[in-house]
């Protein structure tokens, strides 16, 4: 069972809301939603496109937004610039008027973090990993295994 939207301040007075429950957490925005799975990454939005590059031990995974993350008009604002909630540490930095959310995963999950950008989504994984797209029309799925 999911738990109420928390807010983060994100840039230029707005905000992104995160939801955990149910072993998942979401990011939501005005025109995306990414919901972060244990085995899989799901981008809800328009994206350009998503690849995965290894450099030595570790793997990134990139996924393109189509036009820059919306932030949200908050109600509130729940969450400061770095906090542990659910097994996940969420950190906001900004820098020259971009965000950058960070997400570590908690151990179960197949891949180390998560970085959000205005324009791209890229995540973590080792080497050995398995990793598979699936647009789904609206969005993309990235499988890890």
């Amino acid at each position: 069972m999911k738990g109420s939207i928390l807010y983060l301040r994100w840039v230029k007075n707005k905000a992104l809301g995160v939801e955990i429950g149910g072993g998942e957490l979401e990011v939501i925005a005005a025109n995306a939603k990414i919901i972060l799975h244990p085995r899989d990454i799901v981008v809800e939005g328009k994206v350009r496109g998503y690849e995965d590059l290894v450099a030595g031990k570790r793997k990134y995974i990139y996924v393109y937004f189509n036009e820059p993350l919306a932030g949200l008009a908050p109600p509130r604002i729940d969450l400061g610039d770095v906090e542990v909630i659910g097994g996940f540490e969420i950190r906001v930095t900004r820098i020259n008027s971009t965000g950058y959310l960070t997400i570590i995963t908690p151990g179960a999950y197949l891949y180390n973090y998560v970085i959000i950008s205005l324009e791209a989504l890229s995540a973590e994984v080792n080497t050995r990993r398995e990793v598979y797209y699936e647009d789904t029309g609206d969005g993309v799925t990235v499988y890890i295994l």
